[in-house]
């Protein structure tokens, strides 16, 4: 079982020198299970789902981000969600070395 989230503030879970740094911009707003993910595969299992509000913006007051997110298979407690301009749920894989 992964360890609690560090409290604000703490080593790892401190605000970044550039607000939405971490999120690309975003607001998480769901994670989904990648339907083609299977155990020991290097692909994504989860999909990080974002939204980006911009008001000022009256083009598109709010975008979607849909990014391929990771969990490390040697420590849990490290998730990584990468940036792909574009990207399948079949072709992203993972940064982290190789699965267990």
């Amino acid at each position: 079982e992964p360890p609690p989230i560090p409290a604000p503030g703490a080593p790892g879970n401190q605000k970044p020198a550039q607000p939405g740094v971490w999120a690309y911009g975003s607001q998480s707003t769901f994670v989904l299970p990648n339907p083609l993910y299977t155990a020991g595969s290097r692909l994504a299992p989860f999909v990080y789902m974002a939204d980006r509000w911009t008001p000022s913006d009256n083009a598109s007051f709010g975008t979607y981000v849909w990014l391929p997110l990771f969990i490390d298979p040697a420590n849990a407690s490290r998730v990584r969600v990468v940036w792909h301009e574009s990207w399948r749920l079949d072709n992203a894989t993972s940064p982290f070395g190789s699965v267990l």
